[in-house]
């Protein structure tokens, strides 16, 4: 009977592991600590990771150490390892890079965060004054993001409200599938600007995280 009993946990053991090696970032110890606390819950911590489909990662072991034994902590926390974004959008003015607008429909399905995320000429940059990268929150405050160059990279708090240090979720992807087209007039353009190029990505972009670090930005 006894055996019988520690089957469950042996079960929600392998399934806890299998999870943390498809993270392709290591786990910060305040974060990986989230785990255990004696209780008998089930993993949630890692139950985004099953999500990715990338190859294992372990780079420090953090992720394998045998704390990963215990389940989760009293409160849910998963860590970020997918995203997808949906009907990205661009506009850039022929004029004016200034003016430009992006915009696109932000979905991690391990956390269940689906929220709206845009830029244009009056977005307040959450890093101003700071020498970073400009980044920009989405409706979401949770979510933000920092186009550059062609490529936009995507910050997740991750579980937030449960560790001291805020910690971020970061990666990166170059939108591809776009599908374009120059706007002449007021009419048919973005932000009511007159010349510039529209592009409309026409798949689901999707990519994983590949970053966990402290925020520069802590509260």
């Amino acid at each position: 009977m006894q055996l019988l009993a520690y089957l469950p946990l042996v079960s929600l053991f392998t399934r806890a592991t299998t999870g943390l090696q498809l993270l392709q970032y290591d786990i910060p110890t305040e974060l990986f600590e989230l785990f255990g606390n004696g209780n008998d819950s089930p993993p949630t911590v890692t139950s985004a990771a099953s999500l990715s489909s990338a190859a294992p990662s372990a780079r420090n072991g953090t992720a394998s150490t045998a704390s990963t034994a215990s389940a989760s902590g009293s409160a849910s926390c998963y860590y970020p390892a997918t995203f997808i974004l949906n009907n990205f959008t661009t506009w850039l003015p022929a004029n004016n890079a200034s003016l430009s607008y992006v915009s696109f429909q932000y979905v991690d399905r391990g956390t269940l965060i689906a929220t709206a995320c845009a830029y244009n000429a009056t977005s307040r940059s959450l890093t101003a004054g700071t020498g970073l990268a400009n980044r920009y929150a989405c409706d979401d405050n949770v979510i933000s993001f920092i186009w550059q160059k062609g490529t936009i990279t995507v910050i997740e708090t991750t579980c937030p409200g449960q560790t001291v240090t805020k910690f971020e979720a970061s990666g990166s992807i170059i939108p591809t599938g776009l599908k374009c087209a120059v706007t002449n007039s007021s009419g048919d353009s973005c932000q009511g600007q007159s010349q510039g190029k529209l592009c409309i990505s026409s798949v689901p972009l999707s990519a994983n995280f590949t970053s966990q670090e402290p925020s520069p930005l802590q509260d």
